[in-house]
Parts: C-alpha cells; structure tokens; sequence
C-alpha cells in the first residue's frame, strides 16, 4: 500500500467548517431568540398600554360622571330656589287673603318665613357650588338674587305690619303697596334656571367632547405604536431571513436537496457557491474532501490489487484480495462522476 494515496489530514479546514456550522446555527437561534423577545416585549407592550389607556379613560369618565353630576345637583338647587321662591309669593298671598282669621295669619305667614329661609339657603348653597364648579359667572346674579330677595322680605313685613288687622280695607291697601314687585325677583329666578340648564348642557358637552378626544387621541397613539413596533418586528423577520439564505448561502430548499444527495452517496453535484463562509461553501468543502478521499480510496484499492496479482496464488492472496472487493464495493456506493454508476 503506498501511502501518497492517502490524503494527510487538514485539521484547519476542519475547523473551518465547524466555525461555519457553529456561526450559522449561533447566530440563528440569536435572531430568533432576539425576534419572539421582541413579540413578547410587544404583547407586553400593548397589554400595559391598554391597561394605562383603560385607566385613564376610567379616570377621565369618573370625572366626567362627577361634574355632571354636580351640575346637574347646581340645576336642581336652582329650582329648589325657584319652586321656594313661588311657594312664599303663594304663602304670602295666602296672609293677604285670609290672614283676617288671626290664626290663619299666623299659619300662613309662619309658612311664608319658611319658604324665605329654603329660597335663602337654596341661593347660598348654589352660589357656593357655583364657586366649587369654577363657574363664576352667575355667581354674582346669585348674589344679587339674594340681596333682592332680602329687600323683597323687608318691603313685604314693612306692609303687613302696618296693620295689626287684616281687613279688606287693609287688603286693598297692602295689595297696591307690594303689587308686582315679586316679578321682577321671579323672572329673575326663571332665568336663572334657564341659564343653568344651559350651562349645565354646555359644560357635559365639553366634557364629552374631551372624553371623546381623548379616547381618539390615546386609540391613535396606540395604532401608530403597534403598526411601528409591527413594522419593526417585520423589518427584524425578514432580517433574519435574509441572514438564514445569507448564511445557508442558497435557498433553504436547495440546500436541503444538497444534503439529501450527498446523505445518498451522490457527489456528483457541483455546488454553485456565491457567499464563502457560508453552509453551502462548508458542504461544498465537505463533498470535495469525501471525493479526495473516495479517489484516494479506489486508487489504494487498485494498487494493492496490482500488488497482489505479482504475487504467487495463496490462501493469504486470495483472502486479500477477497478483501479488496468488499471495500471496492463499500467505495463505489459513493457516486463520485456522473458516468460512474451505482454498483448493484
């Protein structure tokens, strides 16, 4: 057997291909480790956003939900004040009209201070909420109902007073006396209910509106950080595809192939390699080193048979060359050339 058939062993180009594979495989399972913690970081992403935009619209509608309810509390005041005020023009009617019987005057008019002190205390308590709601504007025509309507009562005990009797006579003369100046106080009150629920209408309506803004400002942000961290986790996917074909140096499928025809013994394919370094050099690498040694192999095998043919006939002779076949057979499953076929 001579020894220049058998091919020395290149431990760098086996190295080599080891830091291909290794590279290859290393740097995949990175990308792909670094791709599903970027789908993870962005489901976390959208769930804390979501939380955050929940709370906050929960937040916003809470306190929507409160200041209309507290404006529609200042519009019910005001027509507590109003619903007093004409029930002690009707207490007070009730004095000038029946307040002859002594008794009957004491009734209605003890009912007439209780109607002044509700309107006085529904004013008092509107002005303040008024104040609380930052709604200073009618604030002052409530101050100014309540200065009236403190004038209106003195005018109101100033005429009746003067009469110790209610007569018809004294009826007539209190009635000419405190004719119409209610009117101006109850259109007053009327107004300012209107007014009220107006403002009341108006104010819910902002805060509906800022509701809704909100609510469409936060669902665009959310929108544009999805599609943005979508389009990066896209952009990094296919990234790492490209790398994969980079580094497999072919499309996944043909490199398949390759390995499936050199798993059968099939060295008769060239590789078309583009990228060094890549899979497919390493496999191109791998297939010309078993097709040195195939050669090296078969010409070993013919050069003992030579060897042995010079040789006188023995049992050794026989068996060695009995030997030879089978590793002529072993070999030649190994398809090194196209015109070669496969032995049976």
């Amino acid at each position: 057997m001579r020894a220049e058939w058998i091919l020395p062993v290149q431990p760098q180009k086996a190295k080599q291909f080891n830091q291909i594979y290794r590279g290859f495989f290393m740097s995949f399972r990175s990308g792909l480790i670094a791709l599903m913690a970027s789908m993870f970081t962005l489901v976390a992403v959208l769930l804390i956003a979501g939380w955050l935009a929940s709370s906050h619209l929960l937040g916003v509608t809470d306190v929507a939900y409160q200041q209309g309810l507290e404006l529609t509390q200042t519009v019910d005041l005001a027509r507590e004040a109003q619903i007093a005020f004409q029930r002690q023009v009707q207490e007070w009617k009730n004095v000038l009209i029946r307040g002859s019987d002594t008794d009957l005057r004491k009734k209605y008019w003890s009912g007439f201070q209780k109607q002044e002190a509700t309107m006085d205390d529904a004013l008092k308590n509107l002005s303040a909420r008024l104040h609380t709601l930052k709604m200073e504007a009618p604030v002052e025509n409530v101050r100014g109902m309540l200065a009236e309507h403190k004038i209106l009562g003195q005018r109101y005990r100033a005429a009746v007073n003067k009469h110790l009797q209610l007569d018809a006579a004294a009826q007539q003369l209190i009635d000419v006396e405190v004719r119409g100046m209610d009117r101006k106080l109850s259109a007053s009150v009327d107004t300012l209910v209107s007014d009220m629920q107006k403002l009341a209408f108006d104010r819910f309506s902002s805060e509906i509106n800022t509701v809704r803004n909100q609510v469409t400002n936060q669902f665009s942000i959310g929108a544009l950080i999805t599609l943005s961290v979508t389009a990066i986790l896209f952009v990094m996917a296919v990234m790492l595809a490209n790398d994969v074909i980079k580094r497999l140096g072919a499309d996944p499928k043909d490199a398949v192939a390759a390995v499936n025809r050199m798993a059968r013994g099939d060295l008769t394919e060239r590789f078309n390699v583009k990228t060094p370094g890549s899979l497919i050099s390493a496999l191109e690498m791998m297939q010309s080193r078993l097709r040195n040694i195939s050669l090296a192999i078969r010409g070993v095998g013919d050069d003992i048979v030579i060897r042995a043919d010079a040789l006188a006939e023995s049992e050794g002779r026989t068996g060695l060359l009995r030997e030879v076949a089978r590793l002529r057979e072993a070999i030649g499953r190994i398809r090194i050339d196209r015109d070669v076929e496969k032995p049976s």
